[in-house]
């Protein structure tokens, strides 16, 4: 897996934008702790899912699902409505993260998790994907080159 700088925190918005029914925002850098300690209603654990509240003091935004990834990685899963996903990268925003909502673009490679710069590519344009058949031409792409390296 490939990571990102991690002297820089940031909020990256994995899904497409629009309102659906959850939107993931991965969060990485050297923040990522502290910035769940104080927003999040609950502990977190690396490699456990965790449901609670995030808000900025008694306002609450979102009952999200926490992933944390590694001790500087996390994925955010909120409802999907433009409300809460601008609520929450806003907070993220003043909390010293950099925001990167990318609409119609690929993610950037510090936004994505793969084993190889193939696998890193697909995950980077799944958002992009808008029909079913976009999307399993996308993850056949990684196949697809290895026969093609045979």
């Amino acid at each position: 897996m490939k990571s990102c700088d991690q002297s820089t925190n940031r909020a990256l918005l994995l899904t497409p934008a629009g309102v659906a029914a959850i939107a993931v925002v991965r969060m990485v850098g050297p923040g990522v702790e502290s910035f769940l300690d104080r927003h999040f209603s609950r502990k977190t654990t690396i490699g456990r899912p965790v449901h609670g509240e995030i808000g900025d003091g008694e306002r609450v935004i979102d009952d999200p699902v926490v992933a944390r990834l590694s001790a500087d990685r996390a994925d955010v899963c909120l409802h999907g409505g433009t409300w809460v996903v601008h609520s929450f990268l806003e907070l993220a925003r003043s909390a010293g993260f950099e925001v990167i909502a990318r609409p119609g673009l690929p993610l950037p490679e510090s936004a994505v998790d793969g084993e190889t710069e193939i696998d890193r590519e697909v995950a980077a344009s799944l958002p992009m994907a808008r029909t079913e058949l976009a999307l399993r031409v996308l993850l056949a792409q990684p196949a697809r080159h290895l026969h093609r390296l045979r």
